[in-house]
């Protein structure tokens, strides 16, 4: 198979490509962090040489089970059988592969590899516990795993604390970034370009944050002069969300288990112009003097509503990891639920689309509190808005 004259082969790149793999699938590290650590390794690289690996990474990802079907290989992958791998899929996208990398295998035998009958399941590239119980529960699911098998889109949330969508949008065009303002303070920008290092971010115009987990905010209706609590915070998207449709007045109690994560809120809180965000460990929000009128409980979950952005994830995530979220999720709901007023309102929800995490979650704890009421459920389906998945329910008493 004769190198086309098209595409010129970076050797630095090639290799930095196949030890992104290695330390994914025989370390088992999380892709962002592999890449983190890669380019770290190789500050030199440009942007068009970091997208090449990134892309080709995930790619690679998404798709590792297809490839190992097609070639043969079960369970664990030695260095050889990943450079094998990763072979069959530079000449599946591009049509060749670069010849410092060492085949086993005859141009012959790569064609018939792609050629290779598949089954569904290795063909879309899951896991089988989750492409059989997924299924099980979705009959019509095929295009949803299709769906999240797409690359993530870049979205941002405007901040009306300090501009419109319309004047985000007109300030990014100035430092040439297209985007476009669609509902509420959704904009969705054109590529990948790296919004981290515009004025319109450091001047806290935006955030960075998915079209899915925007509607979240939205479902949460807070209001200004509110007390709201966000049980499990992380570094605060949402909860700058909601101090942005609290038109910053009232408080928010933003918590989560992770102190670092809570450091980050609070700096991404300067930065937005936020300051009704007071930030507390898990261990003592039941010394809060007064009920709560919102909660957001944004439980920890299987996260296999998120492939886009982590494909990795499928790989790492088991039915016992996700029998474990099971229980801590109903742990998180029955504890912090006491925390709300008579008359407000509680938000549980997930990044997973599994029905036990999900609406099943639900079921049970209002069998468990059948003071409770369920007044409306949302599942977002990435198809739906070219967007990650995500599960919202509305509780009352």
């Amino acid at each position: 198979m004769s190198e086309s004259t098209e595409i010129k082969w970076y050797r630095p790149l090639v290799l930095g490509l196949l030890d992104a793999l290695h330390g994914s699938f025989v370390e088992g590290y999380h892709a962002e962090k592999v890449l983190e650590r890669l380019f770290k390794q190789n500050k030199k690289w440009g942007k068009r040489d970091r997208a090449f690996v990134a892309e080709n990474f995930y790619e690679c990802v998404r798709y590792f089970r297809r490839y190992q079907a097609a070639l043969g290989f079960d369970g664990a992958l030695n260095p050889n059988q990943l450079e094998q791998l990763l072979i069959l899929f530079f000449v599946d996208r591009y049509g060749e592969f670069p010849h410092f990398l060492k085949s086993t295998l005859k141009e012959a035998q790569l064609s018939s590899a792609l050629r290779k009958g598949l089954k569904e399941v290795e063909e879309l590239s899951y896991p089988d516990w989750f492409f059989k119980r997924y299924l099980e529960q979705n009959e019509d699911g095929i295009g949803v795993l299709k769906s999240l098998n797409q690359p993530a889109v870049l979205y941002l949330r405007a901040n009306r604390l300090k501009a419109t969508p319309q004047q985000v949008v007109e300030q990014l065009s100035d430092e040439g970034i297209r985007a476009e303002a669609l509902e509420d303070d959704v904009l969705r920008v054109d590529g990948r370009p790296n919004v981290f290092r515009t004025d319109s971010f450091k001047q806290g115009l935006f955030e960075v944050q998915d079209r899915g987990s925007q509607k979240i905010g939205a479902f949460c209706r807070p209001q200004p002069g509110q007390w709201v609590l966000d049980v499990c915070a992380g570094a605060g998207g949402k909860s700058l969300h909601l101090a942005s449709m609290m038109q910053n007045k009232g408080k928010l109690i933003s918590s989560d288990l992770h102190d670092y994560k809570l450091d980050e809120l609070r700096k991404r809180s300067s930065r937005a112009g936020v300051d009704i965000i007071e930030t507390r460990p898990l261990g003592k929000l039941k010394k809060v003097k007064r009920p709560f009128d919102r909660i957001l409980l944004d439980v920890p979950c299987s996260g296999m509503g998120v492939l886009r952005r982590h494909p990795d994830s499928k790989w790492k995530m088991t039915e016992d990891k996700v029998d474990e979220l099971i229980k801590t999720q109903q742990e998180i709901l029955d504890r912090y639920s006491s925390l709300l007023s008579a008359d407000g309102e509680l938000v549980y929800a997930t990044c997973s689309l599994l029905k036990e995490e999900n609406d099943q979650q639900v079921e049970s704890f209002l069998s468990r509190h059948p003071q409770w009421k369920l007044q409306e459920v949302q599942t977002i389906e990435p198809q739906d808005f070219d967007c990650d998945g995500f599960f919202m329910a509305r509780l009352t008493r």
